[in-house]
């Protein structure tokens, strides 16, 4: 019925954030090396990313340099 399609969409969106959550430090680190990364600009950037969300094809974060990292990090490392 549509309570249990809707119930295994959020289960499985769940699972994706948790396997994302689990591998997060393994996520940055491929960053950092595919992008080359100084110690600086991962330590900047990247590193204070904290995962908020995940689900399907889209990943939400937390940016807690505000307004200035989302800039630096959309012109640097966005797709």
């Amino acid at each position: 019925d549509d309570a249990r399609r809707k119930s295994g969409v959020k289960n499985k969106s769940m699972d994706n954030f948790e396997l994302i959550k689990e591998k997060w430090p393994d996520i940055l680190d491929t960053i950092k090396t595919e992008y080359s990364l100084t110690n600086l600009s991962f330590d900047s950037w990247l590193k204070p990313l904290e995962l908020y969300s995940a689900d399907h094809n889209s990943v939400t974060f937390v940016v807690p340099m505000g307004t200035m990292g989302i800039n630096v990090i959309n012109k640097k490392y966005s797709a």
